[in-house]
């Protein structure tokens, strides 16, 4: 008999539509099941926003997390044989952009992985349409 618990983390990735869920097929717009996270707190327009130590570390916080060099670290648990998954940092929190391609040269998995940041974006929510914020190129 299979432990219960067991079964309900027995769970898997699929392909949909012929499309595995890696980061390069994300990054190039080709994987459309990514979801653009926000991080808020309670500012000044609050009626208790944060102050002192708890500001600096929540703003802290909210920095990091669209470090692509933190986000490149997290992600070395996510290498499966099928490409590289995890996390990916938005363009607009990263000064230096996203890869980008050049003639004779596409973005390729190796370059996701080492500087893991989204050239597209959906178009007003999570639910919207893809759109490239940068060029992109297929491989």
């Amino acid at each position: 008999m299979i432990c219960p618990v067991r079964r309900f983390f027995a769970w898997r990735f699929i392909k949909m539509d012929g499309i595995a869920p890696t980061l390069l097929n994300t990054y190039n717009g080709r994987w459309p099941f990514f979801v653009e996270q926000s991080y808020q707190w309670r500012n000044e327009h609050s009626d208790q926003p944060l102050q002192g130590t708890k500001l600096v570390l929540m703003a802290q916080i909210g920095l990091q997390l669209g470090n692509p060099e933190i986000i490149r670290d997290l992600n070395r648990g996510f290498r499966h044989v099928w490409g590289s998954a995890g996390l990916m940092a938005l363009s607009d929190a990263s000064s230096s952009g996203p890869p980008t391609p050049s003639p004779g040269k596409p973005v390729d998995q190796k370059a996701i992985d080492d500087h893991p940041i989204l050239a597209v974006r959906h178009d007003s929510n999570n639910c919207g349409a893809v759109v490239a914020q940068y060029q992109t190129v297929l491989p």
